[in-house]
């Protein structure tokens, strides 16, 4: 009769339930979160003053637009350190 070695079993076991459990996607940012565009360091990234403005009297999740260099993009409003700030639907383009 075989012998069972159960501390290998279990080994298995937990390895496949982690592939099974595995998402190639990140996990989406915590509502209010606002991640750092890419390229750009997290430590002292601000948002301009134009995204402050934009949610002005807004409330967290609001659609609004920025006016920024010239162009309107489209945005919604989150919190940001305490205070509502919009943050672009679509990153903005690498340059």
């Amino acid at each position: 009769m075989p012998r069972i070695h159960y501390p290998a079993l279990l080994l298995c076991g937990l390895l496949l339930a982690g592939i099974a459990s595995a998402d190639d996607r990140p996990p989406p940012p915590a509502d209010g979160d606002m991640p750092p565009p890419q390229g750009q360091p997290h430590e002292g990234h601000q948002p301009p003053p134009e995204a402050f403005a934009a949610c002005g009297g807004k409330h967290p999740g609001d659609k609004v637009v920025i006016q920024l260099h010239g162009q309107s993009i489209p945005a919604r409003c989150v919190d940001f350190h305490g205070k509502l700030a919009a943050r672009p639907d679509q990153p903005p383009p690498q340059q």
